[in-house]
Formats: C-alpha cells, structure tokens, sequence
C-alpha cells in the first residue's frame, strides 16, 4: 500500500479517509455482514497497464456461497466527474478479459476479475459517500446516473454498482431495503 502515516496523512488529508473506510468496515460487521477479518483495505487491481486501488474489498458468506464487493470511498472532496470515472474504470475491470494461447491471439479468455475472486459472478462495487451535508450527499448520489450515461457506462453490466452515504449504511446496515441506490 502506498498510504502516508502520521503527519503527512494529517497534512494530505489521508487519516479522515482512512477513518471513514474503517467505519465503512465497522458498520457492516456491526449489522452482520462477516467478521472483520473478511476486510482487506487498500487492493490493488490490475486493468491493462494501470492499477485500480479499491479502498477496500470485503468477503462474506451468503448462506454457502462468498460474496464479494468492492468499495470505493468517496468524502465528496473530489469533482463529480472524477469519482465517475473512478466508477467507469471499474465497470471497465469488470469486463476485462485476458487472451490465453500464443501471443494472446487465439485460445480461450477468462475474466481478469476470476484471478481474485471466487464464484461465478463479478464483485460489485459499493459506493460509500461521505463529507458534507445529508442533502448535498443525496444530490450527489442523483447525479452520478446522468453523468455514467453521458460515458456510456450504464449499458455495462458485468459490475453491479450501488451508492449510499455512510450515515445511512452506519444507520441501517448493507442489507437494509433502503440502503442502497443502484446506480449502474
């Protein structure tokens, strides 16, 4: 991980981040959503030549079979289009596939995302908002849809992408009925 410590995640604005993914963490296993150990923070993912670093990837048990999601953490710090880009690299993971056979070009493929993951379906992403107002969260939230139609990411579908606030997820826990807003 290439997370600063101490005084220069204070100055880089990296502890306030940090806490609010441990929280993120803390309030899934609060509502039963695995044990802690089931959380790994900071993973890097590769899609062609770039790495994705997802704020966190939890494993849970879904009744027999590994659930998996990953999250990406958003304190509304960032411009709107920035955190959909995020989000479009990662619908874009989802679909990657790597070419077997001589030189990549002939043979079988196999989803990238099976090389870490168990079962038959992609992770889904979780998006966890946080950092300014109730409202202004929501606002957010409304607004991220138009903008991943606008970069065509809504006609993927390999990678379910949902969004909440932390408030609501701490409130009400991943499986509330209300928690989650599907944005992709």
């Amino acid at each position: 991980p290439r997370a600063a410590t101490g005084e220069a995640a204070l100055r880089g604005g990296l502890a306030a981040h940090a806490l609010a993914v441990t929280t993120t963490a803390l309030s899934c296993v609060r509502h039963g959503l695995g044990p802690i150990t089931g959380w790994d923070v900071e993973v890097e993912h590769r899609l062609e030549r770039r790495r994705l670093t997802a704020d966190a990837t939890v494993r849970f048990d879904t009744g027999g079979r590994i659930g998996v999601r990953v999250v990406e953490l958003d304190r509304a710090t960032m411009p709107l289009q920035r955190l959909a880009a995020k989000i479009e690299l990662w619908t874009r993971w989802a679909e990657h596939r790597i070419h077997e056979g001589p030189r990549h070009l002939i043979g079988s493929s196999r989803a990238v995302w099976r090389d870490h993951y168990p079962g038959p379906d992609c992770p889904g992403l979780w998006v966890v908002l946080t950092g300014a107002d109730p409202a202004a969260l929501r606002r957010r939230i409304d607004r991220l849809r138009p903008e991943l139609h606008a970069m065509r990411v809504l006609d993927r579908r390999a990678m379910g992408v949902h969004a909440t606030t932390l408030d609501v997820l701490a409130e009400h826990g991943p499986a509330g009925a209300s928690t989650w807003t599907r944005i992709v």
